[in-house]
């Protein structure tokens, strides 16, 4: 994978993607959210990728059809400036590897169970006000801050070396 290299930030249109769960009713209230993100922002360029072992599409309302895709999650994160996701999904990981904005969804009343939980690499949200904030206030902007070594064990860390033994 290559590391994205920089976003577009003169332009006021922006593509964000967003990752469905497999869970099914997680993924409800994440095209709830989509649907209000078509209401109230006409210059978001919407994809979504629907989960290959939870397949929606016949759930969905006819406008956000066409929005849908299949494609494997590698051939959409070339040109998106942002992505929201669920908590229990590790594409957190390859968004946030990749330098793309990562944008998570926690419901309010259930346990955090992101890969990632440092806020300086992920942002996490509950509520669609949140979420409109972070788009109003341009946070999508914001790169992560996720270091290269992230996903190496620590040779050093004597916990590891008490577990590996």
């Amino acid at each position: 994978l290559k590391k994205k290299k920089k976003i577009k930030k003169n332009s006021n249109f922006f593509n964000f993607l967003v990752i469905l769960d497999i869970v099914k009713d997680i993924s409800l209230k994440q095209i709830k959210l989509v649907e209000k993100l078509i209401h109230d922002y006409k210059n978001i360029n919407i994809i979504i990728k629907v989960h290959p072992t939870n397949n929606m599409m016949h759930l969905l309302k006819k406008n956000l059809i066409n929005k849908c895709t299949l494609l494997p999650l590698e051939n959409l994160l070339k040109d998106v400036d942002m992505v929201l996701t669920s908590n229990i999904t590790s594409a957190n990981v390859e968004t946030s590897f990749l330098n793309i904005p990562t944008y998570c969804y926690n419901q309010p009343t259930s346990l955090n169970l992101c890969p990632i939980l440092d806020k300086n690499i992920i942002n996490f949200f509950s509520y669609y006000s949140q979420l409109k904030k972070i788009i109003e206030q341009k946070k999508y902007l914001k790169k992560n801050k996720m270091k290269n070594n992230f996903l190496l064990l620590n040779n050093s860390n004597a916990k590891w070396k008490k577990i590996l033994k």
